[in-house]
């Protein structure tokens, strides 16, 4: 699903209407009724009391939310809608869906003062949806007046739920946050296609689980947009060939993971367990030969190859020619969890990209030895897939982190097509960048992943897919998508947001890899 920008959605609009006779009255409709769906759901779902506030503005985010309104009041939830402003200056369609909502006789009020604010408090009721119509894409700068008291009212105030309608109110469309107050919402509904701005900066924190409502945008208008970013959804996914009855573990491939290293032996084994649970044939970890028993203990399925080492105890460089030599007989590689940035593992590092021929993924201190020499990169003949997280990017442009997260999208893609690899930068909407520049935005995943062992898994499901023959970008998409909804699913299963272990992620990677696939062929 492509994210837009707030001047691409109101040429969209215009051209809906001059070119399909699609009236503004009609998409109004139904992004009221997409707004009017989520609440009924939360009312039904949670019996919660069916008591809706609705604060409004006199343009079209605030003709949305009469139309929201007053569907319902026909559903027979009780609902209060509070204009920010004169009743008179609502015009155009905006104007039209008041005057519907009027019709039906619910309580509206105007509140152009605080001292209004005030009075409208009182007579609220104690458990109540808010809604947050205040302001939409058309809204620039930092809110004030009675805008900004009245988001800082909402913010105050206990809702049971806070919904906003396109974006929370004070958020840019294209920016994200910008200075000055916004609403805290726990929903955002958004309207035809997902805005820039929700992704941005620290947008994410206010922007709560996203919607968005599909207002039936024509085809082929659809095809003439040529934004660079996307918001990957099932449907964009590619997934691995089904298997044939008269099949082996063969023809699934054979993944190569390299790392471990005194007191770093989990790395690898959590990497390798996530690429068999992805559906790889047969995988192997690459281990210093002094760690090798250790390994042999704590894995069963996947198997080890001990390997030189340094006096440190860490992958040595006379592993090279052992590694090219097993490598004849993998499809894809893992270089990365628990490897250790010690001296001679990266002289090792660094002499073995140029010789690989599969294609591979860097993770963890493979990401660090690199950032010594990012040019050595530049030699790579197989496609490589990076994975930092915001520090490694940091390490490897010579950034701060602060750097990195102000401007995510754009590092990520400047650094993709300079080395021609695959970025997965991750974090709270993990960018995938390409090197042709495009980008994908993943929305599965949550804050209680924030935890030692998730980015070695996602290296291992990504390598797994690999190892099947999936291409660099279709194995980096699925994994990180997959990544975060068994996380998700995780989180569900303990009700709680502190806790998870990545182990716990590993059981349900085949179970999520069926229901998505399931998803995106329903779509």
């Amino acid at each position: 699903m492509k994210i837009i920008t707030a001047r691409q959605m109101r040429e969209l609009d215009e051209k809906m209407t001059h070119e399909y006779g699609i009236t503004a009255l009609s998409l109004m409709e139904k992004a009221g009724a997409g707004v009017a769906e989520l609440v009924l759901n939360l009312l039904r779902q949670n019996e919660w009391p069916r008591q809706v506030i609705l604060f409004a503005g006199k343009g079209n985010n605030g003709g949305d939310a009469f139309v929201a309104a007053r569907i319902l009041e026909e559903h027979e939830v009780k609902t209060q809608t509070l204009v920010l402003g004169s009743f008179d200056e609502i015009k155009g369609t905006a104007r039209e869906s008041f005057k519907k909502l009027q019709s039906r006789s619910p309580l509206i009020l105007e509140v152009k003062t605080r001292d209004d604010l005030e009075r409208v408090n009182s007579d609220l009721p104690k458990e109540a949806i808010l809604v947050d119509a205040l302001l939409g894409t058309g809204s620039k700068g930092s809110l004030q007046g009675i805008f900004a008291e009245t988001t800082e009212f909402i913010n105050l105030k206990k809702f049971l739920s806070v919904i906003a309608i396109d974006l929370p109110s004070g958020l840019d469309p294209d920016r994200g946050c910008v200075r000055g107050i916004r609403v805290r919402a726990d929903h955002t509904v958004t309207l035809g296609l997902p805005k820039q701005g929700l992704f941005l900066g620290e947008a994410l924190e206010w922007v709560g689980v996203l919607h968005v409502v599909d207002l039936g945008i024509p085809e082929p208008l659809l095809n003439d947009l040529d934004p660079r970013e996307s918001l990957l959804l099932p449907d964009d996914l590619t997934f691995p060939p089904k298997r044939k009855r008269l099949s082996h573990k063969g023809d699934f491939g054979h993944l190569l993971i390299l790392g471990g290293s005194p007191g770093l032996t989990g790395a690898p084994t959590l990497a390798s367990l996530a690429a068999l649970r992805s559906g790889a044939g047969l995988v192997t970890v690459g281990i210093p030969k002094s760690l090798n028993s250790i390994m042999e203990i704590k894995l069963t399925e996947p198997m080890t190859v001990p390997l030189p080492e340094s006096e440190s105890g860490t992958l040595g460089l006379s592993a090279l020619d052992p590694i090219l030599n097993f490598l004849k007989r993998a499809k894809a590689m893992v270089i990365g969890p628990g490897l250790s940035t010690q001296e001679e593992t990266g002289v090792l590092i660094h002499r073995l990209l140029p010789q690989v021929s599969v294609p591979m993924v860097m993770d963890a201190d493979a990401l660090n030895i690199l950032a010594q020499n990012p040019s050595s990169l530049l030699k790579a003949k197989a496609p490589v897939i990076l994975t930092p997280h915001p520090g490694e990017m940091a390490r490897l442009t010579g950034k701060t982190i602060l750097e990195i997260q102000e401007d995510r999208w754009n590092i990520a893609r400047q650094w993709a097509q300079e080395t021609k690899s695959i970025v997965v930068l991750k974090g709270a909407g993990t960018v995938i960048a390409s090197s042709e520049g495009n980008l994908d935005l993943n929305v599965t995943g949550n804050a209680a992943m924030a935890v030692g062992g998730m980015g070695d898994l996602l290296a291992g499901m990504i390598g797994g897919f690999l190892a099947q023959g999936m291409s660099s970008l279709e194995a980096a998409k699925l994994g990180v998508y997959l990544h975060g909804a068994c996380g998700d699913e995780a989180v569900q299963q303990i009700n709680c947001t502190q806790g998870l272990l990545a182990s716990d992620l590993l059981p349900l990677i085949p179970r999520k890899l069926k229901e998505i696939s399931a998803m995106a062929y329903e779509a």
